[in-house]
């Protein structure tokens, strides 16, 4: 494969990037969960077969889900260089390609049962986006001339280009992930009660210890017990 070809494929597969980046940026102001990647690698893991599920836990352990999900991203990637490589011939065979992976990955996401009733919206920005970034990458690497194939190998322009559309796609994701960790719902963990009873039972033991058994009967029918230790060194804590 000569390289003409070579950033032909890497056209397509940049170009898918940059469209499943922007849909996961969409996506997490719509609904995380219709991410084109992500809809698409829990459609199939919802889908696969037991046997498969079985082996892939045995096989992975609880790496078994990021396994599957790798593999469809590597599937896509495939055919999105497939998408390039027919760029050079035929802009609409490059487009079908394109369409149905963005078609299968709104399918996707519209039938995950926790999406909302914009979980499409997503699938199709990663369209327009992909479709658009395929076609100014063609004529920015110099492979297309005024709607032609033009023969001859890759510029060092075109190469800028290209790295120029990888950081984008990744500044498109990292955005995205973003949103969805600063959207995702704060947990709180609060200190087990353990340690502040670990406290009180040694100071309860030891004043237990030193009053009278007529002191204890006292405090036990009254049900008052010795205040902690840790909570006059801490107070405000409202513990």
């Amino acid at each position: 494969m000569n390289g003409r070809r070579v950033t032909a494929a890497v056209c397509g597969i940049l170009a898918t990037a940059l469209g499943g980046a922007a849909g996961h940026l969409v996506a997490a102001l719509v609904s995380p969960s219709a991410s084109p990647v992500l809809a698409v690698g829990g459609q199939v893991i919802d889908l696969a077969p037991t046997p498969v599920k079985e082996w892939a836990v045995g096989t992975f352990g609880t790496a078994d889900k990021p396994i599957l999900v790798g593999s469809v991203v590597l599937v896509t990637l495939l055919l999105a260089a497939l998408a390039g490589l027919l760029r050079l011939r035929s802009r609409a065979a490059a487009v079908t390609v394109l369409l149905v992976l963005t078609a299968l990955a709104g399918a996707a996401a519209v039938l995950r049962p926790q999406t909302g009733s914009f979980a499409w919206v997503p699938a199709l920005t990663a369209a327009v986006v992909g479709v658009a970034a395929l076609e100014l990458l063609a004529h920015r690497t110099g492979l297309i001339h005024q709607g032609r194939s033009v023969p001859g190998e890759p510029t060092r322009r075109g190469l800028l280009v290209l790295g120029g559309a990888g950081l984008g796609a990744v500044a498109l994701g990292g955005g995205g992930q973003a949103l969805v960790r600063r959207r995702a719902p704060t947990t709180i963990t609060l200190p087990r009660s353990s340690t502040r009873c670990r406290h009180w039972r040694r100071g309860s033991t030891s004043a237990r210890r030193a009053s009278p058994p007529s002191s204890r009967r006292t405090r036990s029918s009254t049900g008052s017990t010795p205040p902690c230790s840790c909570r006059r060194s801490t107070p405000g804590t409202g513990r």
